[in-house]
């Protein structure tokens, strides 16, 4: 009996021994990645770009630092300076990124004035679902076509927009859409189909000159000949008068002779 209460005692303190440096132990930290060179230059410079108001000069700069080393803080840059450009939906696409990226995470401070600016930026936009019928229609929005897994959700910054939407056979629609900020709608199209339009009928084309028919007329020879008959009627005319005039003229002279031979002395 005491041998085994002396296992289980050393049983137990093995346990409690195994658990206790489960319990005690820390993991390692994780060493945040090294900035790459020209990173920092360009996010101080992109911050006092920010507070000279020069918000497209910051972007740019803060766009130039993402794109050395992608983390947090250079999205939320992004985010802070496409809101005061008005690209609200821009900016909550950045700053939902930046919160949620674990790359030089925002922490504390940081992410309430992150998570306070996104809910500002999201009463700057209206959400449409648009509902299309039919579901192949194309839709372009103020002259750019969206993709069509971009239509069962559009996010539109307040402004004034065109919608429209086509398919073949349907007649297309044209739609202006105002966005004030805060909408959350559908939008149905259903485009109505083209009606049949009937063919119209053609009087028949004539049938082309044959090859035979179009030489003869345009023959120099039939011309030649065909001027040369009018010629000679023209002169067998005028002969015929002239004889004629003249047979009669010798009828009456002679006439007048006969009278004068047979007179009485």
């Amino acid at each position: 009996m005491l041998v085994q209460r002396v296992l289980r005692g050393a049983l137990l303190l093995g346990a409690l021994g195994c658990w206790s440096g489960v319990a005690t132990a820390q993991p390692a930290p994780v060493a945040a990645p090294a900035e790459p060179a020209g990173y920092r230059e360009a996010i101080d410079a992109a911050i006092v770009e920010h507070e000279a108001r020069h918000f497209a000069e910051s972007r740019a700069l803060f766009g130039r630092a993402h794109a050395l080393f992608p983390n947090a803080r250079s999205l939320r840059g992004l985010g802070m300076a496409d809101f005061e450009l008005r690209n609200y939906a821009v900016s909550i696409e950045e700053l939902q990124a930046a919160l949620a990226s674990t790359v030089k995470p925002l922490e504390a401070e940081l992410r309430r004035d992150t998570e306070q600016l996104l809910a500002r930026a999201k009463g700057f936009v209206g959400r449409f679902r648009l509902n299309l019928r039919p579901p192949t229609a194309t839709v372009t929005l103020s002259g750019a076509a969206l993709a069509p897994e971009a239509t069962s959700q559009v996010v539109l910054s307040v402004g004034d927009y065109t919608l429209e939407v086509s398919a073949p056979g349907y007649v297309s629609e044209r739609r202006e859409l105002r966005v004030i900020g805060g909408e959350d709608a559908q939008l149905d199209f259903t485009l109505p189909q083209q009606a049949a339009v009937a063919p119209v009928a053609t009087a028949p084309a004539a049938p082309p000159a044959t090859e035979s028919s179009s030489s003869v007329l345009s023959s120099p020879w039939l011309w030649a000949a065909v001027g040369a008959v009018v010629v000679g009627t023209a002169i067998g005319i005028g002969v015929a008068a002239s004889s004629g005039g003249t047979t009669r003229e010798a009828a009456l002279e002679m006439g007048s002779a006969g009278r004068v031979l047979g007179a009485p002395k």
